[in-house]
């Protein structure tokens, strides 16, 4: 599986999160670009659109650069061989720590935010945040087969 690893920050550098990313173990055939200087949202939009573009990629990285991996992430994400999988990480708050993995223990919203995560293994979720996330093209690619013309797969919408 070729990744195109997309890295997403706003004009505030974290200097920890791009060495980081700088530093992620690839393998040959994957690719890395960043988008500074726009909304999480925008970046993220205008990366899978390239990465739509470039049909040598099975999937996409989507890391936020006000972060810090461990350089081995992109292959422990890629070696579950998931149409999604995503790391777990805390927003940026501290009183309470908020999660962004959120779980749906019966099934149905309201989500709960997964306070005490495992350390080790792959997990079930409801929802995560885009930060830490591991996307094969089909998916992707599925999700803009339903959308109007000029909707863009990673726009907001409905849950």
């Amino acid at each position: 599986m070729r990744v195109f690893v997309a890295g997403v920050s706003s004009e505030y550098q974290y200097t920890r999160g791009v060495l980081a990313f700088r530093s992620l173990k690839t393998r040959p055939g994957d690719n890395e670009a960043a988008h500074y200087g726009a909304t999480g949202l925008t970046a993220r939009k205008a990366l899978c659109s390239e990465f739509l573009k470039r049909r040598e990629y099975d999937a996409l990285l989507l890391l936020d650069l006000d972060m810090d991996y461990p350089a081995e992430i992109l292959e422990r994400l890629r070696e579950h061989d998931k149409d999604i999988v995503a790391g777990h990480y805390y927003r940026r708050q501290l009183d309470p720590a908020m999660s962004l993995v959120e779980l749906s223990p019966d099934g149905t919203w309201p989500y709960v935010p997964l306070l005490d995560p495992p350390k080790e293994g792959l997990h079930e979720i409801a929802c995560a945040g885009f930060g830490c996330v591991l996307i094969k093209r089909g998916v992707i690619e599925a999700v803009a087969e339903t959308l109007p013309p000029l909707a863009h797969p990673f726009d907001l919408g409905p849950l």
